[in-house]
């Protein structure tokens, strides 16, 4: 059975696939849960894309994630977006 934190790790999967094909960027994801939360490492092709520009690109799908899944309370978690 799904806890509400396993339904908040697969929306957001779900939403990152969407919005990195969304954006045209060649990339893949692998999420691991650390003691921080919900680390997404971003890798591929377009990996040089995001992380241009300061990493603004980067910062920008960090802030969209965390905007769409942040909620308060015992079940929380933070989401931390790397790029190799």
């Amino acid at each position: 059975m799904k806890t509400a934190h396993d339904k908040q790790v697969s929306q957001a999967t779900s939403f990152l696939k969407e919005l990195l094909g969304q954006a045209g960027l060649a990339l893949e994801f692998q999420c691991e849960a650390e003691e921080e939360g919900l680390v997404v490492r971003l890798y591929g092709h377009d990996a040089g894309i995001v992380l241009s520009g300061g990493a603004r690109p980067l910062y920008a799908i960090n802030h969209i994630l965390n905007r769409a899944f942040y909620e308060r309370g015992p079940e929380a978690f933070n989401l931390i977006v790397d790029c190799n």
